[in-house]
């Protein structure tokens, strides 16, 4: 490097100091953001929930209401459509005087008394669950005592060509949305009948009487 001559392809401290230096930092105020509105949406969406939920509930209390009026039991005749939880029954005839049921294979005989009395029933099941009866819900009264019908004799009536009873699905058996005629068979006396009832799930308030012979 010459002497007496600045070298200008670097600048000296200074001038790099004041080319690069960028000053002091401004200063602005400071601001605090503005509250968050709370969304109207929210309090719409939250009544809109709990106004389901009422009606809900209040379907649920009437359907209860309805079912309760509706089940109780009542008298009725030989023919007449009766319902309890959404299950018609329909005594559709009585005869006594069977002194047997079934066919070669599958028969049955009165053990108490001399002939059978079998009471038609017609079933429409109306529920969402297949039913499955149980025979301790009947009851045929004779000479004022009461009989409970015999499943095996049922069983053997559904092969009895006399009657004409679908066998294809189990004694006692409806399945859901379906109408079946079931035999209920009583090994009692047919002298004196007089009436019938129906008490499903073993309860008094549901319980239902049929006149044979009003």
């Amino acid at each position: 490097m010459t002497e007496g001559r600045r070298d200008t392809r670097w600048p000296s401290t200074f001038e790099k100091d004041e080319m690069h230096d960028p000053g002091p930092i401004p200063q602005y105020p400071l601001f605090s953001p503005a509250p968050r509105k709370k969304s109207p949406w929210l309090w719409i969406g939250l009544g809109c929930g709990g106004l389901s939920v009422l009606t809900v509930l209040a379907l649920v209390v009437a359907l209860a209401l309805v079912v309760t009026d509706d089940d109780r039991g009542g008298t009725f005749a030989v023919g007449d459509r009766f319902e309890v939880r959404n299950v018609h029954y329909t005594i559709r005839g009585v005869h006594p005087g069977i002194p047997m049921l079934g066919d070669a294979i599958d028969n049955a005989r009165p053990v108490e008394h001399d002939a059978f009395v079998v009471v038609v029933l017609r079933v429409t099941n109306e529920s969402f669950l297949a039913l499955d009866l149980d025979m301790s819900d009947f009851a045929l009264y004779s000479g004022g005592t009461a009989y409970t019908p015999s499943a095996e004799a049922g069983t053997a009536a559904l092969f009895d060509s006399d009657f004409g009873f679908r066998n294809d699905a189990a004694y006692g058996t409806v399945n859901t949305r379906e109408v079946r005629d079931l035999p209920l068979v009583f090994d009692a006396p047919g002298t004196d009948i007089t009436h019938m009832t129906v008490t499903p799930e073993a309860n008094p308030r549901l319980m239902v009487t049929v006149d044979l012979y009003s």
